[in-house]
C-alpha cells in the first residue's frame, strides 16, 4: 500500500527454506543516530510454517519518512536475529552502534527488506 503520510511497514521473508530451519526471535529498528527509532519486538517465528513474518498490528507501523537521511536520501533498516530459545539483550543505543565488520558466511540465507510505504522521492499531498 502507499501512504502519503511516509508510514509503512516491514515483512521479513524467507524466500529459501532450508532442510530444518530453527524458530527465530527477531526485533527492527529504523533511521540511525538522532533519526532511529526505538527497536520493536521480538517476535517469535518458524520460516517452515510461514515463509513471512511482521511485527504485531500493534508495533508494525512507522514513520518511514522520519527516519530519511535527507543527505542520501535514505534510511536504514535494522534486523537483529537470535535462537528463539536465546534471551534477547537490550537494544544497543543508537551512539553505540557500529558497522559489522565480518564477512557474511557463504551458505547465509539472504535477507530481503522490501518496502510497502510512499517512497521518500514522492511528494506529499
Amino acid at each position: 500500500f502507499r501512504d502519503p503520510q511516509g508510514n509503512g511497514s516491514i515483512e521479513l521473508v524467507c524466500e529459501q527454506i532450508l532442510e530444518a530451519v530453527p524458530d527465530v526471535k527477531f526485533r527492527m529498528a529504523v533511521g540511525s543516530g538522532p533519526l532511529r527509532q526505538p527497536a520493536r519486538g521480538p517476535v517469535c517465528h518458524n520460516f517452515e510454517e510461514s515463509s513471512a513474518s511482521s511485527l504485531p498490528k500493534d508495533q508494525a507501523i512507522w514513520d518511514f519518512s522520519s527516519a530519511v537521511d535527507t543527505s542520501s536520501n535514505s534510511f536504514v533498516v535494522c534486523l537483529e536475529v537470535f535462537p528463539a530459545g536465546a534471551s534477547v539483550p537490550a537494544p544497543a543505543q543508537p551512539s553505540r552502534l557500529a558497522p559489522s565488520r565480518s564477512p557474511p558466511a557463504e551458505k547465509d540465507p539472504e535477507v530481503i527488506v522490501k518496502n510497502t510505504f510512499l517512497g521518500v522521492n514522492e511528494q506529499r499531498g
